[in-house]
Order: C-alpha cells, then structure tokens, then sequence
C-alpha cells in the first residue's frame, strides 16, 4: 500500500519543476501561437520558412509537454488512488498535471497547422 506521505513528498519534490515547465511551455507556446497569426494574416501570404519553424518550434515544446506527462503518469496514478484522502496538495497536483493535456494539444494544432 502506497503512504500519503510518500507521495505528498514526491509530489513536492516535483511541484516547483511542474509549475515552472508549466508556465514556460505556456508562454513560448503562446508566443508560437501569435507569430503564427501573424504570419497567417499577413500581407501577400505567410512565409512557408516561418511557418515552418513555428511548426518545427511547436513539435519540439509538444515533445517536452508528452515526455514531461510520460513521467509524471506513475505519480498521477498513485495520487488519484489516494484522492479519497482529500488531501489538497494531491488535489492541486492532479489539476496542474491536468494542465499539460490542454496544452499539448494546443502545440499539436501548431504543429498540424495548414494553410488556407
């Protein structure tokens, strides 16, 4: 049987990696995001080498956001079988590695992007 403790202790050995990564991704993800509309509604058309390395840029942050929940599934499963204890750091856990789903596929609509 897996302790609360133990896990409460991992999950804080990772907290700060999480939300870090977390907010990183996001940002530069976000900055992708808007160079792309840019580049979409630019004059004359996008610049294919642009879109290109935005795509390139995207796969890359997507592979770190699909490792990143690759590692985190074996304390993702422990906490939801300890989520009957309540406990909020397990709760708060959960939601944040959560997070990461949504933004993955946020950077595999960058990366699938095609142009109209």
């Amino acid at each position: 049987m897996i302790s609360l403790d133990e896990v409460v202790v991992d999950i804080q050995s990772v907290a700060s990696l999480i939300g870090l990564e977390l907010a990183l991704v996001t940002l530069f993800t976000s900055e992708l995001a808007r160079r792309l509309g840019e580049e979409r509604r630019r004059e004359g058309g996008s610049n294919p080498d642009s879109v290109r390395q935005i795509k390139r840029l995207s796969g890359g942050l997507l592979a770190v956001t699909v490792l990143s929940i690759s590692a985190l599934v074996p304390l993702w499963i422990k906490a939801v079988n300890l989520i009957a204890e309540g406990n909020t750091v397990i709760w708060l856990f959960l939601l944040t590695a959560l997070l990461l789903v949504p933004l993955a596929s946020w950077q595999l609509a960058l990366v699938t992007y095609r142009r109209q």
